[in-house]
């Protein structure tokens, strides 16, 4: 009877003992819960030795990860990386390759992969020898001129893709000797350059820099000299040249002494102003005198002022009465006058006799003396192009008496 009640007393333990352990778990299981979680991953593609990656995508791939969330916790984004098999894939086009995911820890599963495939692009590795080219930027002192660029190397080793490699036709280097005085020495970058000059990327330089040295040469002797222009032609009838200027009015040569000293000023080409009746500008070149080693400009604008050409001239007129009372004579004394007209050239030298007419109005007036001013009646063809610019007498005394 006492071992029957021990041996359920001990069954009511272990009942206990097991509840306890499946509450436990329980509890446990509620703190940490089966999860499923998408998980971005970097996509790495390892490069094979004798070839190079010329392009490869995407760059991240989803993973869909489940497990418990501690476990999943596990997995660091930052430094877990996918790389697929690149072993056998062939150069010269753009292949897909699978993409797995196998977890670094136990207890995860993978419910899917985001894409499945990356596309990879590969081409052999190549190099070859081109030669180094030098290229300065700005300008030295005035004084100076650059001379020939000369580099350490004569030539440099490119490497990368073969197409890549293919388009590769020399290296460059630029060194800026902007405001120089003396020799420039300098460490330049070297990039690699198509046939038009164009930069080739993606391609490695070795060397990748190189020291180059650029001399400076003196120049000759410097000069300012006024710029001459020259007209050839005559304007229209009834215009004239007023001016000519240029731009620049004064240039600055450089030549030997005995040279420079008999350079006084430089003429433009001709400009031609036949038959011209407004204002032009134009640009020509400079005669420029051979011996000259530098010349700051070697063409110059032209501005030609062309204006009407006005003249004076004066006229003898007899002066006629206009209204004069009936039944009465007259007359003028002086009985002549002088008019001096303004105009442009061509229609004051074309004014006949009848173009302008002499006169005083006599309305109103009896016999006897009177002093009337004088006026002047212009044909109406020459009218508003010609001015009266003063009548000599202004007056004069007319004089009616009955017939």
């Amino acid at each position: 009877m006492i071992d029957r009640v021990l041996s359920k007393d001990a069954i009511a333990k272990w009942a206990a003992v097991i509840l306890a352990v499946l509450m436990w778990f329980q509890v446990a299981g509620d703190k940490n819960p089966i999860e499923t979680r998408i998980v971005n991953f970097d996509l790495v593609m390892n490069q094979p030795s004798d070839k190079v990656i010329v392009s490869a995508s995407p760059p991240k791939v989803a993973v869909t990860l489940q497990g418990r969330a501690s476990t999943l916790a596990r997995l660091d984004a930052q430094q877990i990386k996918i790389e697929p098999d690149l072993s056998g894939v062939p150069v010269g086009s753009l292949v897909q390759v699978p993409v797995t995911f196998d977890p670094p820890v136990g207890g995860v599963r993978v419910l899917d992969v985001n894409p499945k495939t990356a596309t990879v692009e590969l081409d052999s590795l190549r190099s070859k020898e081109v030669s180094i080219s030098l290229e300065t930027r700005g300008e030295p002192n005035e004084e100076f001129d650059a001379g020939k660029p000369q580099a350490e190397v004569a030539s440099a080793k490119v490497s990368g893709p073969g197409k890549r490699i293919d388009r590769v036709l020399y290296v460059v280097g630029e060194i800026d000797v902007g405001g120089a005085t003396s020799e420039v020495n300098a460490t330049v970058h070297l990039s690699a350059r198509d046939a038009v000059g164009n930069d080739v990327l993606e391609v490695t330089v070795d060397p990748a820099t190189c020291d180059v040295t650029v001399p400076l040469v003196p120049r000759p002797p410097a000069k300012k000299v006024a710029v001459a222009p020259r007209t050839v032609g005559v304007p229209r009838i009834g215009y004239r040249v007023d001016s000519v200027s240029t731009t620049p009015d004064i240039v600055q040569i450089r030549a030997e002494a005995e040279v420079i000293a008999a350079v006084n000023s430089i003429a433009t080409s001709a400009v031609n102003v036949s038959g011209r009746d407004a204002s032009f500008a134009v640009t020509v070149d400079l005669d420029v005198p051979s011996g000259l080693a530098h010349i700051q400009t070697t063409q110059v604008s032209v501005y030609v002022k062309i204006v009407e050409d006005v003249v004076s001239r004066s006229f003898k007129r007899l002066v006629i009465p206009h209204n004069a009372p009936p039944g009465y004579k007259w007359d003028v004394e002086p009985r002549e006058v002088t008019v001096n007209v303004k105009g442009r050239r061509d229609i004051v030298e074309g004014i006949g006799e009848t173009d302008i007419q002499a006169y005083v109005d006599a309305e109103g007036k009896d016999e006897g003396s009177h002093q009337l001013p004088v006026a002047v009646i212009f044909a109406a063809g020459i009218s508003r192009s010609v001015g009266l610019d003063e009548i000599t007498p202004g007056s004069v005394t007319v004089t009616f008496t009955k017939r």
